[in-house]
């Protein structure tokens, strides 16, 4: 009797438990890759938007504005903490009414979320250094669970928990408006 060319039921069955283990693993690894790839592609969108953060707080920091008062010399209006940074700057008239207003940079913590509001304050007319009580802009500029704080590593920076000008008499509160 001639033998037959061929593979046999056993032969099959170990290729195909074979073929389809290399299979599970290599979809398995693909699946792996494309969680690493989402983590990546929010990482990156996280990173854009803190520098464009930090390019709105640089903006802002150059139109800083020393503030006169009657019968005292101009003096700079700097409030530093870790959760808020406030400054009078000099509103361009292509981003509202020209002015001078409180910028404010707060961060927030609500539901194990932390946001970053930017706030302006226009500043009262008088004597006496005093900002509206409710803001004329209002912008969440960045929110999520990683840590967000404001950090002054230069030695002539000097961190506070109370503004130093006595002449201030309305700080914006850390609370969100409606």
């Amino acid at each position: 009797m001639k033998r037959q060319a061929g593979f046999t039921l056993i032969e099959m069955l170990v290729a195909m438990t074979l073929l389809s283990v290399l299979l599970l693993a290599l979809f398995g690894g693909l699946r792996f890759v494309r969680a690493g790839q989402g983590r990546t592609d929010a990482a990156i969108e996280e990173a854009e938007a803190m520098d464009v953060v930090r390019l709105l707080l640089v903006r802002q920091l150059a139109n800083e504005f020393p503030v006169a008062t009657e019968g005292f010399p101009p003096k700079q209006l700097f409030t530093a903490q870790a959760d808020r940074l406030a400054f009078p700057i000099l509103r361009p008239p292509a981003l509202g009414p020209a002015g001078l207003v409180l910028a404010v940079f707060d961060i927030v913590t609500e539901d194990g979320q932390r946001r970053l509001y930017y706030r302006e304050y226009p500043f009262k007319p008088g004597g006496i250094v005093q900002v509206a009580d409710e803001p004329t802009r209002l912008t969440l500029l960045a929110e999520g669970s990683a840590q967000m704080r404001f950090l002054y590593p230069l030695p002539h920076v000097v961190q506070f928990s109370n503004p130093p000008w006595p002449l201030l008499t309305a700080v914006p509160k850390a609370e969100l408006a409606p």
